[in-house]
């Protein structure tokens, strides 16, 4: 089960998104909230985001996930931008990292 939401101010557009997701056989279920903005800058837009899950199973310990993102997507073109993006995820009892992305693409 999935849902989201999303309401565009013009000067930020605000996004949250709710996940249910279980497995049968392993009995794993796994509930998930994002929230995120995206705000107008130029012919782009910064884009930040934070999410949290909970991890309940019964054939392995339970855990929490947790983590942040922000970006800016640019606008080349009506089919065309560039991004860059950065995000720091941590699993509780197990550890953190931290990942960069950027490129560019192209919309067909």
């Amino acid at each position: 089960m999935v849902g989201g939401l999303s309401y565009d101010y013009k000067a930020i557009k605000l996004l949250t998104e709710y996940a249910h997701t279980s497995t049968s056989g392993a009995s794993t279920m796994t509930d998930t909230l994002q929230v995120g903005v995206q705000i107008p800058v130029g012919s782009g837009k910064i884009l930040a985001s934070a999410v949290s899950s909970r991890v309940r199973s019964d054939v392995m310990a339970d855990y929490r996930r947790h983590g942040l993102s922000g970006g800016y997507d640019y606008a080349l073109s009506t089919r065309t931008d560039l991004y860059v993006a950065t995000m720091f995820d941590k699993v509780a009892g197990k550890g953190s990292g931290t990942s960069l992305a950027l490129g560019m693409r192209q919309k067909f």
